[in-house]
């Protein structure tokens, strides 16, 4: 290894901005889609706990048309969770591996003694998570004067 240079194991190339941004937007679509779920299950939750023991067949009958309209919004809202998320994973995947001739140029470029050495490949889901909690933790501590 060349003087002044250390080991790494990761080799970060960015996204590019139209990739991100796709993604970015399936993300806040996907948030959305979470937080309409919540609501709605919340509402449907004391919906639920009401004692309709009193209540007269209109009324009843008006409760139970709010309980079916909501379950049919949660069941919307879970499809879209479940498409947007599938979605996200393939953008992702996509992106990443739209990347790695960069990666490997970048390597060959500036480490040609050792490029023939190292096999590059996109991480899985459970490897970028442990990455992002690792460059979480290694940010240096920011003091207030």
């Amino acid at each position: 290894m060349p003087e002044g240079y250390r080991g790494v194991k990761n080799l970060l190339i960015k996204l590019t901005d139209e990739d991100q941004s796709a993604i970015d937007e399936l993300n806040d679509t996907l948030t959305t889609a979470k937080n309409t779920l919540n609501d709605v299950n919340g509402q449907l939750e004391d919906l639920r706990a009401e004692d309709t023991s009193a209540y007269d067949a209109e009324t009843l009958a008006s409760y139970n048309e709010q309980i079916a309209a909501l379950e049919e919004q949660a069941t919307a809202a879970q499809a879209t969770i479940d498409e947007t998320t599938a979605a996200v994973e393939e953008k992702t995947e996509t992106a990443f591996a739209a990347i790695l001739p960069k990666a490997q140029e970048v390597l060959d470029t500036e480490f040609p003694d050792i490029a023939s050495g190292i096999e590059l490949h996109i991480p899985d889901e459970s490897s970028r998570r442990v990455g992002q909690s690792v460059a979480a933790a290694s940010l240096p501590e920011i003091r207030k004067a």
